[in-house]
């Protein structure tokens, strides 16, 4: 088996979905009459939003209420239609049904009931903090692409800069633009809630530029580095680790789907890796070809970013080690597909095998089942995300709670070895 076809269908497939996950952070965002609990970026029963009446307002969030300011256009009605809409994953294209939660109310509505942007009491923001040592020459770097990558329309002209200190949703006002930046760019339906949105957190109507979202990007990795040995201490003994990572980087990860050893090592890992190529990069002149292809703007989470990035890897390593030498881990969560579930399990697997040549089918549903405990699992994305894997299965593409079944499974693994050639 050929290791380089096996690294490069694999890592193809990981580049199709962006769905990160993210943990409820420890403070709570406060909307126009009620308290609004934190926006997960995909649909969690952790935090039980789904238990309750869309609109209720809690004995405790009444307390809140005498501490806002009510906006012209607040209504109980359009408030509980959005704040159903936000129960559901926000790094994918919503479904129609979903879509359709929000579809007849006008962007007055939507604008009059969205919450402000507030201030993160615990983080300090240091003028220049992201711009020492060596991020200081990628920036440098960067600026001389600034115009033909788009310039920087929402930040007046001004070099990029992370807003770790401000929070919308409860999260980092960074994590929301980078999703609403997606959102806008691909026009994702309903587009009034995105333009109207994005307006909020002072996005334009074409969202992030290639510069802006780059330069934020190198901000967010500088910002991994210089809190790594918290993240880690706080992954290693489950201390809001993701709020944590999110407050200080932008950014968000899949803390319940991963070892916290296994993205302990990958966040430390991400940083060494990007720093050596864009360094390489530098010096041989092909900065703008190295971001165009390993750091693409749909990429959102770290697990997506980190994903790009080994793909690049993998296919223009710098030495004999680079290629398998990052920890990947899964990107999915119990919104996805069991189609995208098994591509992220096979994609991970693949990467760290230390003996290709003798993986077979066999060797990955003991894997699947032994290793990862799939059986039994349920998703609420459906069973599939293309049409030729829906056919194979005789399935429909359709978003409904499914269970991993032994036949799934051992389908699935005929299609991934004979048609998507993954081993």
């Amino acid at each position: 088996m050929s290791r380089n076809r096996i690294s490069d269908n694999t890592l193809d497939q990981s580049n199709k979905f962006q769905d990160p996950q993210l943990e409820p952070v420890d403070q709570k965002g406060v909307s126009s009459g009620r308290t609004v609990k934190p926006m997960d970026l995909h649909a969690s029963e952790v935090d039980g939003r789904s238990d309750r009446p869309y609109g209720e307002v809690t004995d405790d969030e009444k307390k809140v209420i005498d501490r806002t300011t009510t906006p012209k256009n607040v209504s109980k009605e359009a408030r509980g239609k959005i704040e159903r809409f936000f129960m559901g994953t926000l790094e994918v294209e919503p479904s129609k049904s979903r879509a359709s939660i929000i579809s007849s109310l006008s962007e007055s509505d939507i604008e009059g009931n969205l919450p402000e942007i507030e201030d993160m009491s615990d983080i300090e923001e240091t003028a220049g903090s992201d711009l020492d040592g060596e991020f200081k020459q990628y920036h440098e770097a960067l600026d001389k692409f600034k115009v033909s990558l788009g310039g920087s329309p929402n930040y007046s002209g001004k070099r990029p800069k992370l807003r770790t200190g401000k929070k919308i949703f409860g999260l980092s006002i960074d994590t929301v633009r980078f999703w609403v930046s997606k959102a806008l760019q691909k026009k994702w339906f309903p587009e009034p809630l995105f333009r109207t949105l994005g307006r909020r957190i002072g996005l334009g109507g074409a969202g992030l530029t290639r510069y802006e979202y780059l330069a934020l990007s190198l901000q967010s990795i500088r910002k991994i580095k210089k809190n790594l040995p918290e993240i880690q201490a706080r992954l290693i003994s489950n201390k809001n680790a993701c709020s944590f990572f999110n407050k200080k980087t932008g950014l968000t990860f899949h803390e319940r789907l991963n070892d916290p050893k296994t993205l302990s090592r990958s966040l430390s890992d991400y940083v060494d890796l990007a720093e050596r190529h864009v360094d390489d990069a530098i010096k041989n002149d092909y900065l703008q070809e190295f971001f165009d292809v390993a750091m693409p703007s749909v990429d959102v989470c770290f697990e997506a970013r980190m994903s790009s990035l080994l793909a690049y890897s993998v296919n223009h390593p710098l030495d004999d080690t680079d290629a398998m030498s990052l920890d990947n881990i899964a990107d999915y969560n119990s919104d996805s597909s069991l189609e995208h579930v098994l591509n992220e399990e096979i994609k991970v697997l693949v990467i760290g095998w230390v003996d290709l040549d003798i993986i077979d089918s066999d060797h990955i549903y003991d894997y699947l089942v032994n290793n990862r405990g799939l059986l039994g699992k349920s998703f609420q994305g459906g069973y599939c995300d293309t049409p030729e894997f829906a056919l194979v299965l005789g399935e429909e593409i359709e978003k409904k709670k499914v269970v991993i079944t032994d036949t799934f499974l051992r389908k699935y693994l005929d299609y991934a070895e004979n048609t998507l050639c993954l081993f």
